[in-house]
C-alpha cells in the first residue's frame, strides 16, 4: 500500500491471501489491516493448495471498488 500511494495511485481495493493455514491471529491481523489501509477489503481468499481462477473469484466482490478512485474512470473516450 505504501508503494502504491507513494507513487501518487489510488489504493483502489486490497484482497487477503491465506497462504497458511495454521496462521495464529488471522482474524486480528485482517481487522487491523481493515482499519489501517485507505480502502476496501475486496474479499479474503481462504487457503487453498491449489488454486485455479475459477475458485478464487466467488471470494471476491468488485462491486465494492470506487470508480471515481480508478484512473480509468477519469480518462476520457473520445
Amino acid at each position: 500500500a505504501e508503494a502504491i500511494l507513494g507513487d501518487g495511485l489510488p489504493l483502489a481495493g486490497w484482497v487477503a491471501n491465506r497462504l497458511n493455514p495454521g496462521l495464529a491471529h488471522y482474524a486480528e491481523i485482517i481487522s487491523v489491516l481493515r482499519d489501517k489501509l485507505p480502502a476496501p477489503l475486496l474479499g479474503e481468499l481462504p487457503y487453498l493448495p491449489r488454486v485455479e481462477q475459477r475458485d478464487v473469484s466467488r471470494y471476491l466482490d468488485i462491486s465494492l471498488l470506487d470508480a471515481d478512485k480508478l484512473p480509468v474512470a477519469k480518462a476520457k473516450i473520445a
